[in-house]
Order: C-alpha cells, then sequence, then structure tokens
C-alpha cells in the first residue's frame, strides 16, 4: 500500500524503531544490566507491589520519587523531573524549548533518538562528525554550527553510544558557558564512567543533564529517566509534560533500588572490570579492533561486520550490527554481561573469525 494520504510527507524518511528478538540466544546488543533483579529486594518489591493502588492515578507531581532522586543527587527536589526513559524527555525538551527551524546540534554517530525527534518537531539539525580512530568532536564545529542563530540546543551523550568516548570536560564547559546554548547532557552511562557535569547545574540556568534507571540500576523494562538542571528549566519541562508519565509501579521500584544504590554500584563495578577484561581479551584477537570504552559495552570494529554478526548468532550470541552509523563502516557493538555470557563471546568471537 501506498503511504497514508494524511501521513507527514517530511516524515517519510524516518524509519520505525525495530529490532529482532531472537530465542535461546544471549543477548548483548542493547546495553543492559544482566544481573537479575537482586533476590534480597524481591521482599521489599512484594511490600511495595502490595501497598500501590492501581486503581487511583500516580501522583502528577512525582514528588516521592523526585524527593528520593534529589537525595541521591544532592540537589533540591525542584531541580528533577521523571520521564518515561530518556527518549521521553528529549521529547520534552524539543517540545519546551524548540520551535520549527530552531537549530539542533548533535554529534554523529550518537545515540539515534537525538536524531530522529528534531526531524519530527521540525528542527534545524546539524550533525556534526565524530573525527578519526578515537572519534573525537571537534567543537569548533559545533560552535561555527551555532554561530549564526540566536539560540540552539546542543545534546551530548557522554560517555557516547555507540562509540563509548568521554569528551573532554573543558570542551562542554564552554559550550555550558555559551548563553545562547541550550546545553544537554546524556549521562546514562554515569555510573559505569563515574564522569559528570551535574555541577554545572547549580551554576548555569543553560545546563541540563539526563540520566536512566535503564543500565546500572536495570530497569530498563520499566521505562524511568530523569532530567536534571536549574528549577526554572524544570518548570518549562512540567508545563509540557503529561501529568502520569511515569506510572505508579516504576516509580515505586525506582526508589526501591535508590535505597540500595550501594548494591547497584557495586554491580556497576563488576561490570566495569569485566569491561576491561573482555576489551583485553578482544584486543589479542587478530583482526579485532576494540575501542576504549567508559560505559557498558565495547565498540570493536572486523573485516566484515555483517559475516561476524550472523556467524556470532549462529553461536548464540546476539551483539548490534552498528555499521551502518557514520564512521562506523565494519563496527559491532557488544553489551557487557555476565562473566560466563562474556566468555561465551569471546569463544564465539575466536571461531567466527577463525
Amino acid at each position: 500500500m501506498m503511504a497514508h494520504r494524511f501521513a507527514r510527507q517530511e516524515l517519510g524518511r524516518l524509519m520505525a524503531y525495530r529490532l529482532d528478538r531472537f530465542e535461546n540466544c544471549i543477548k548483548l546488543d542493547q546495553n543492559e544490566n544482566p544481573f537479575p533483579f537482586p533476590p534480597e529486594l524481591k521482599s521489599e518489591l512484594y511490600r511495595e507491589f502490595e501497598s500501590l493502588e492501581f486503581a487511583r492515578y500516580v501522583d502528577a507531581s512525582q514528588a516521592e520519587t523526585r524527593s528520593a532522586l534529589a537525595e541521591y543527587l544532592r540537589v533540591d527536589p525542584s531541580m528533577v523531573v521523571l520521564g518515561n526513559g530518556s527518549d521521553e524527555l528529549i521529547n520534552l525538551t524539543l517540545t519546551a524549548f524548540a520551535r520549527p527551524g530552531t537549530r539542533v546540534v548533535i554529534p554523529s554517530p550518537t545515540f539515534p533518538t537525538f536524531r530522529k525527534m528534531p526531524v519530527v518537531h521540525g528542527n534545524d539539525l546539524i550533525e556534526v562528525p565524530l573525527r578519526g580512530e578515537e572519534f573525537q568532536l571537534d567543537f569548533g564545529e559545533i560552535r561555527e554550527a551555532v554561530r549564526d542563530v540566536e539560540f540552539a540546543i546542543v545534546f551530548i551523550v557522554n560517555p557516547n553510544n555507540p562509540t563509548g568516548n568521554l569528551l573532554p570536560r573543558e570542551d562542554l564547559v564552554r559550550l555550558a558557558y555559551d548563553p545562547k546554548i541550550l546545553l544537554v547532557v546524556d549521562e546514562a552511562y554515569y555510573e559505569f564512567s563515574g564522569v559528570s557535569l551535574i555541577d554545572l547545574v547549580r551554576e548555569r540556568d543553560n545546563v541540563m543533564i539526563f540520566r536512566t534507571f535503564s543500565k546500572a540500576f536495570g530497569l530498563a523494562g520499566l521505562r524511568v529517566g530523569y532530567a536534571v538542571a536549574c528549577s526554572d528549566i524544570i518548570s518549562e519541562l512540567n508545563r509540557v509534560r503529561l501529568p502520569f508519565n511515569v506510572n505508579s509501579f516504576s516509580q515505586a521500584v525506582a526508589r526501591l533500588v535508590l535505597r540500595h544504590a550501594v548494591l547497584y554500584k557495586t554491580q556497576a563495578e563488576t561490570i566495569v572490570r569485566e569491561r576491561e577484561r573482555v576489551f583485553t581479551a578482544m584486543s589479542k584477537i587478530p583482526h579485532v579492533r576494540a575501542y576504549p570504552s567508559h560505559a557498558n559495552f565495547i565498540l570493536f570494529r572486523v573485516p566484515d561486520a555483517d559475516a561476524v554478526w550472523k556467524g556470532l548468532l549462529e553461536r548464540g550470541i546476539v551483539v548490534r550490527n552498528v555499521s551502518g552509523e557514520r564512521g562506523l563502516k565494519g563496527c559491532l557493538r557488544v553489551s557487557i554481561g555476565l562473566p560466563e555470557e562474556n566468555d561465551a563471546f569471546i569463544e564465539a568471537l575466536k571461531l567466527v573469525l577463525g
């Protein structure tokens, strides 16, 4: 059938998100926390479940969860808002601050939603390519991209996905001190890098930090993200936010895992150790170029990404094929799993490459 006659023609180049599911495989393709929900927390989880009134709407102000996050982050609750995953926070930011034609600047490659949503909103999207084998961002190109406008939004993922590298703090701070830029730094992988710009939200009214419970806290299926910024920015996001955007169960579990943040910190430390072990092992395999990572995944280049992806799948390992992204020809991305899963991946990769 032809595209529906009522559809917006300018969105015709967008593709619906799709990720194939494979049964009975080791899943290392979506940067998830590989640890199961901690058994020692299940009794608390059941008590939370029993106390919830599912027939009642969740608190539209998110007060209890915002307070828990504020304590965890050491900021005022007025500086926090929850989103249905970071995807919704991107949408809220563009809805609140970007008009049709507003300049939006992103690195390339990066998290796909940062490319998709500006197109949906009719913004002027500029993609600045990452350069070289270290995937460095030319901040001069970003400043040039915003030179002729009165206002621009710059989205940065740090560490970046899918490359895993950190960007220099001094360059990000310089952007933060440009008054015509709204700088949004997505720190989805903060718990694995330990590097943050959250201190800037206390002194700058043009900086936002995104974080998520999907990665280190293992709640990808519950869709809980949050933004941290000055209270004026948060007020504008709340102005356009749908009132019951994060459900009561997801918020209750988010508060539960925050009460046990030390346990999840231990998990993150284990994942980081495994990341370094896997990186070392991959670097010894002929025809593999593994890139250093500050996240919970590793980007690597092989002679034929499609063939290696298929060969891994035939051996029960699912990784992400990112070879179609700008500058990533021949590249795959593997999430760090449990130690035995990582061992299986390494052995399968050796076999596939002969």
